[in-house]
C-alpha cells in the first residue's frame, strides 16, 4: 500500500454475537451497511438465529470521522441500525446499486440439515421490506454472491450451485429481467480433480469480463477465467494459493481484488492486490482464530477514495465488522 490504511470499527465485538458478511451501497449522500448479525453457536458455522440489519450513516459524518486521526476512537457511533429480515438463520446480505433507482438486495436463510433457500429483493431505494424466493430452473439449489449488473435488457448475477443431476458445486451465471423468471447463461466447471469451485465475484475491465472463483478445496485457492460475452469462458487458472473469498471491483479500467487469505489454521488476513500488475498483496488486517470467522470483504469508491468493507474473526468467535480507507 502506499500508505497505511485507516480503519474505523462500524459494528463492535460483542459478546455472544456473531456480526458478518457485510456490503454497502450510497444513495442520497447516505452509506447504507447491510450485515448479518446472530448468536455464536458452536452446532453451525457463523452460529445461529441470524438477522439482516442495516446500519445507515450520513456520508458527510462518515467521512468526517476518516479524517479524524485520533486512533482512540475508531468506532463510528452514529447513525440507524435497524432490523431488515429475521428468518430462522439469516445468513447473507448482498446489497447492490444496479441502476440510479433501483436496489437490489441477495439473502438466504439457511438451517443446517433443515432448511435452505435463496431470496431476492428489489427497491427504488436501499430499503426492503418484501422478498421472493430465487428458483432457476436446470439447478438444484443457488446462493448469490458477488455483485450483481446491468446487461442488454436484463441483469446478471453471480452465484453458486448444484446443476439437476449434478454433485459439486459450480460458478454460476444467472440472468434476469424481472427478478421472477431466471436462466443459466453460463457455468464454468473445474477441469482439474479435487478442484471444487464456487463463489465468484464477475467485473468488466472495459474489454473483457473477468471471473474470480474460490476454490472450496484445500488447499483452498482463487482461479479466475475471461470471457468476451459471459456465455464461454476461458479455462480456470489459478491466480493466488490460500486463499478465499474473492470480491472484485473494477476503477478507470484497473481492477482490484479483496480476499481471506491463510496463513495457517489459526492466523488469517484480509487482503487486497491490483491482480494483473506486478505489485505485492497487501494486508488491510490480521486475525487469529477460525479463519472463516472473518475475511468476506465489499469494495466501494466514496468520493474516487477506495474503502473496503469486511468482518474480522478473533480467538473468542465473535467476529465483528470494520472499514479501512485504502490507498493502493
Amino acid at each position: 500500500m502506499t500508505s497505511k490504511p485507516v480503519i474505523k470499527t462500524i459494528i463492535p465485538q460483542m459478546g455472544n454475537t456473531y456480526s458478518s458478511f457485510p456490503s454497502v451501497v450510497e444513495y442520497n449522500n447516505y452509506l447504507y451497511f447491510y450485515y448479518r448479525q446472530g448468536v455464536k453457536d458452536s452446532y453451525q458455522c457463523h452460529g445461529l438465529n441470524g438477522k439482516v440489519r442495516c446500519l445507515r450513516i450520513e456520508k458527510a459524518c462518515l467521512l468526517g470521522r476518516f479524517r479524524d486521526d485520533d486512533d482512540s476512537r475508531p468506532q463510528l457511533e452514529m447513525g440507524e441500525d435497524f432490523c431488515v429480515f429475521d428468518g430462522e438463520n439469516e445468513l447473507d446480505a448482498i446489497v447492490c446499486r444496479l441502476e440510479s433507482e433501483l436496489f437490489t438486495l441477495c439473502s438466504r436463510v439457511y438451517v443446517r440439515d433443515t432448511f435452505a433457500a435463496t431470496y431476492i429483493s428489489f427497491s427504488r431505494l436501499p430499503m426492503f421490506d418484501s422478498r421472493h424466493e430465487v428458483v432457476v430452473k436446470g439447478v438444484d439449489w443457488v446462493v448469490f454472491y458477488g455483485k450483481p449488473f446491468r446487461w442488454v435488457s436484463g441483469y446478471v448475477f453471480s452465484a453458486y450451485g448444484v446443476l439437476k443431476g449434478g454433485t459439486d458445486s459450480i460458478p454460476l451465471v444467472l440472468y434476469t429481467e424481472d427478478f421472477t423468471s431466471w436462466s443459466v447463461m453460463s457455468y464454468v466447471k473445474s477441469i482439474h480433480k479435487n478442484v471444487i469451485l464456487n463463489e465468484n465475484s464477475i467485473v468488466y475491465d472495459g474489454s473483457r469480463y473477468i471471473m474470480f472463483i474460490r476454490q472450496d478445496s484445500a488447499p483452498y485457492g482463487i482461479w479466475y477465467c475471461v470471457s468476451g460475452d459471459l456465455q464461454g469462458w476461458s479455462e480456470p487458472v489459478k491466480l493466488i494459493s490460500s486463499a478465499v473469498a474473492p470480491m472484485a471491483i473494477v476503477k478507470d479500467g484497473r481492477c482490484l481484488l479483496s480476499f481471506r487469505y491463510l496463513y495457517n489454521n489459526d492466523h488469517s488476513a484480509i487482503s487486497i492486490i491490483s491482480p494483473f500488475e506486478e505489485v505485492k498483496m497487501d494486508n488491510i488486517e490480521t486475525y487469529e482464530g477460525s479463519p472463516f470467522d472473518g475475511g468476506y470483504t465489499d469494495l466501494t469508491f466514496i468520493d474516487d477514495c477506495l474503502f473496503v468493507l469486511y468482518y474480522v474473526g478473533n480467538v473468542n468467535g465473535e467476529p465483528y465488522i470494520r472499514l479501512a480507507k485504502v490507498s493502493i
